[in-house]
C-alpha cells in the first residue's frame, strides 16, 4: 500500500492489554476497506506486545513502538 492511498492513522496507546489488543487487532484485520495503518505504542508494558502485532504483521499495515514507562 502506497501512503498517498492511506486514509486514516489509528494511534493506539496500550499498557498490559495483551488480550484486548488481539480482540481489537482482529477486528481491525476483519475490515474490508484497509486504508489505513494502526501506530501502537506499548506504555512500558511488563510482557512486550510486540509478539500480538507479529500475528497481524502480514494482514494489517501496523508500526509497533515501546517505550518505557
Amino acid at each position: 500500500m502506497e501512503k498517498e492511498d492511506l486514509q486514516l492513522s489509528i494511534i493506539i496507546a496500550v499498557y498490559e492489554r495483551q488480550d484486548e489488543l488481539t480482540e481489537l487487532l482482529s477486528s481491525l484485520a476483519k475490515q474490508t476497506d484497509k486504508l489505513f495503518e494502526i501506530i501502537i505504542v506499548d506504555d512500558g508494558s511488563q510482557n512486550k506486545l510486540d509478539t500480538v502485532c507479529a500475528k497481524f504483521e502480514t494482514q494489517l499495515d501496523l508500526h509497533y513502538y515501546y517505550k518505557t514507562n
